[in-house]
Parts: C-alpha cells; structure tokens; sequence
C-alpha cells in the first residue's frame, strides 16, 4: 500500500510500524540484523 495519495495511508503506515516492531522484537539479534532494513511487514 505505498500510494501516498490514499486516505488511509497514514493509518495503514502507522500499522504497519507497530507490526514491524513486533516481529522485530520477537527475533534474534542475528535474524533482526538481516531483516530490519526492510520496509513492510508484510515483505519481513
């Protein structure tokens, strides 16, 4: 969902963060090393 333009976005980022942050908490330093430049959760 990278299109900007749409309403929801804002809404859809913030979520997508929060998703981002568990599963990155929920990893081991070595597997959070590897995946933790990546921009979606849905890409993790």
């Amino acid at each position: 969902m990278e299109n900007t333009q749409d309403p929801k976005y804002a809404a859809w980022r913030q979520s997508d963060c929060a998703v981002k942050t568990w599963l990155l908490d929920s990893l081991e330093p070595e597997i959070t090393a590897s995946v933790g430049l990546i921009s979606t959760a849905k890409e993790m």
